[in-house]
């Protein structure tokens, strides 16, 4: 085994749980009366990209592919941290149209359909 190896199944393995977490969030929206799920995600996705980026500059040097690797999991969690920033505190209250969710339509209903 290479070394580094541990460091960058480390750094894949929080990506990924950030991304558990955003999706988790999404999936259990309406369990919730004006939830923080949008402070949670990106707080969380904050913290892990300080995390990494912490493993990343002690082990950069391993081998090639590493900085490759962690440049990819930087963008997924730049992409968990912007669609956790759309998530809305309530579609009720704020109004919120499909138009301003995009892509969060598959998991958050626009205000428009919960009041036809």
């Amino acid at each position: 085994m290479k070394k580094g190896t541990i460091s960058l199944a480390i750094i894949i393995l929080l990506t990924l749980s950030a991304v558990a977490f955003l999706l988790y969030n999404l999936e259990t929206y309406y369990e919730h009366v004006h939830g923080e799920e949008s402070t949670l995600v990106c707080g969380y996705t904050i913290f892990i990209a300080l995390v990494t980026g912490f493993i990343f500059m002690a082990k950069r040097d391993s081998f090639r592919s590493y900085k490759t690797i962690y440049a990819v999991c930087a963008v997924v969690l730049f992409l968990v941290f912007l669609l956790g920033r759309q998530i809305p505190l309530c579609v009720e209250c704020e109004q919120t149209t499909a138009r301003e969710l995009g892509i969060l339509r598959f998991w958050i209903k626009p205000f428009e359909e919960l009041n036809p």
